[in-house]
């Protein structure tokens, strides 16, 4: 394969439009790669050519994957611009290119945050002789269960829209419960 994409370690383009193509280009190819892929299993080639095929797409994908960890590592960096309606409401928008969706950017910048969860589903796809995508370590890293902060957080939440509701009464009881250790 004269055009091979070969493991590059940090050999990764330098520029967000760079790296950009070169995500949007690798795909193409890896979707390539793995219709050569059915392809050998629908002709019953030789187990070989399968899984040289295949070890050629798991490290096109393992490239990308860095790739795309990367990509989202550049565009945390991009500042955000911060937008007011004048009704009190501000937006934070980074500014992207226009090439790169709100959506590209944070699945990519997702990735970059959890970059063990990325190894680890690159590996397991390795050993289970399956092509990782970005989708799928993206769906991997939501579907993770979340420390004990999210179930905090919610309950100081309900605890916030309580108080807003109470009656003095009931504020004192609750003030006086924790002072008697109830928390």
């Amino acid at each position: 394969m004269e055009n091979a994409i070969t493991k590059s370690g940090n050999n990764l383009p330098a520029t967000l439009e760079e790296l950009n193509t070169f995500i949007l280009i690798g795909k193409q190819r890896l979707i390539a790669q793995k219709a050569k892929i059915r392809a050998i299993e629908q002709a019953r080639m030789a187990v070989a050519a399968h899984e040289a095929a295949l070890s050629d797409a798991q490290d096109m994908a393992d490239i990308l994957l860095d790739a795309e960890v990367r990509l989202g590592e550049i565009l945390e960096a991009i500042p955000s611009n911060i937008d007011s309606s004048g009704y009190g409401r501000i937006e934070k928008r980074p500014s992207l290119p226009p090439d790169i969706t709100h959506k590209q950017s944070h699945q990519a910048q997702t990735l970059s945050k959890h970059p063990e969860i990325v190894e680890q589903a690159k590996a397991e796809a390795r050993e289970n002789g399956e092509i990782a995508t970005a989708t799928r370590v993206y769906h991997l890293i939501k579907d993770s269960p979340k420390a004990n902060n999210n179930e905090d957080s919610d309950a100081l939440f309900h605890l916030k829209r309580w108080w807003k509701k109470a009656t003095k009464k009931d504020k004192h009881v609750f003030i006086e419960w924790t002072k008697e250790g109830g928390i």
